[in-house]
């Protein structure tokens, strides 16, 4: 395994990653966005906050006639 398979980052990282501010990283934390606590820190792993994106996306009514 390499070592950057263990990557984390910190809250102002992953605002930064999603481009959103501080605060709303924390409201998304309390609302179910996936974090690591190590000690008594919070980090976040990026793919983690890839699929946290992907699962938000929505399909606009052309890309669902497309699938069909």
């Amino acid at each position: 395994m390499r070592q950057n398979d263990y990557r984390l980052i910190n809250k102002r990282e992953a605002a930064r990653f999603l481009n959103i501010s501080a605060g709303s990283i924390e409201r998304l934390m309390r609302n179910g966005l996936g974090y690591v606590k190590v000690g008594g820190l919070v980090r976040f792993r990026p793919e983690d906050l890839a699929d946290f994106i992907d699962s938000r996306r929505v399909s606009l009514p052309g890309e669902l006639r497309a699938e069909r």
